[in-house]
């Protein structure tokens, strides 16, 4: 999948098709097949669960772009250094240690649901994309930027702790070591997610741009330029005259389209994270399902047993 979606040009239908046919013959089978799930049955059809897992992935998807892309910008647009570039990323890890520090330290001091404090916060991270994807041109104020930046950190920090809280209330307590690495093993999902997905669409609109730019100002043969352009955002610096103009707006318009991106992303992840709802399970139903679904696996292995 992250084959066909980081691709440069065209994206390739069939691996990500082969993709949904494994993940749907795992779930298949830890459900109805395996004697001993890796996950739990009760996790398995916990609602609560899969969708804060799913949002996470999302959800981070889009911070990993604002990781990975806001140095390009400042190489490319800037034509910062390298490690100036490379310093931007700063505010935006203080914002996030300091936002999960903040909300654990004044707000989470309790067992129970956290569900508005969620969908408050993961609201507010696609307000933070969006001005980035507006800022991140040419002659944008680079101290608003970064404390652009520095708050879409606090934003995601305190996010990440409030979904913990709140998928603790949302599950069983037996269950509580499986879910919390569930989520841990989703949110690093995220970074190869993000970086590949996300590179691929600012590849591609890169090209394109690129592309467009050139063929306006009459410029037909520039595909060696515009190759190189794709892999060092540094070389915008050593451009002159119109090439360097086109390459900013390229990268501008790249950049643009992906943060954009991102917080369309984000917004939809607001909803799938509305949809973990706020009740905790009751132990009794848990136990249920855990007993029926024991039974079932003991009276399939009885008629295996016949049949043999």
């Amino acid at each position: 999948m992250l084959y066909s979606l980081s691709s440069p040009r065209e994206i390739p239908i069939m691996p990500i098709v082969l993709s949904m046919v494994v993940l749907l013959t795992f779930v298949m089978n830890e459900i109805y097949l395996a004697k001993d799930p890796i996950i739990p049955i009760s996790l398995m059809k916990s609602r609560g669960l899969l969708l804060t897992c799913l949002s996470t992935v999302g959800y981070m998807m889009a911070r990993w772009s604002v990781l990975f892309y806001t140095p390009t910008y400042a190489i490319a647009v800037r034509q910062w250094s390298p490690a100036t570039a490379g310093s931007i990323l700063i505010p935006t890890n203080a914002g996030f240690a300091a936002g999960g520090l903040l909300v654990g330290w004044l707000h989470v001091r309790r067992q129970g649901s956290f569900y508005v404090p969620c969908l408050v916060v993961y609201s507010l991270f696609p307000i933070t994309m969006i001005l980035l994807a507006f800022l991140s041109t040419q002659h944008s104020n680079p101290v608003l930027y970064v404390l652009i930046v520095l708050a879409g950190g606090a934003v995601t920090g305190g996010a990440l702790n409030y979904t913990l809280a709140h998928l603790l209330h949302l599950t069983p307590k037996s269950t509580h070591y499986i879910a919390t690495s569930l989520v841990a093993t989703f949110r690093g999902f995220a970074g190869s997610f993000g970086s590949a997905i996300g590179g691929g669409m600012f590849t591609r609109k890169l090209y394109t741009s690129l592309h467009t730019h050139f063929e306006a100002e009459g410029l037909h043969h520039k595909e060696r330029l515009i190759r190189r352009l794709l892999g060092s955002p540094a070389l915008v610096g050593q451009l002159t005259g119109i090439d360097k103009q086109v390459a900013i707006h390229g990268y501008e318009d790249a950049l643009r389209m992906l943060f954009l991106a991102g917080a369309g992303l984000a917004v939809l992840m607001v909803f799938v994270q509305a949809g973990t709802g706020w009740k905790g399970p009751k132990e009794e139903s848990v136990l249920e399902v855990e007993r029926e679904a024991l039974v079932q696996n003991r009276s399939s292995n009885t008629r295996s047993a016949r049949e043999d």
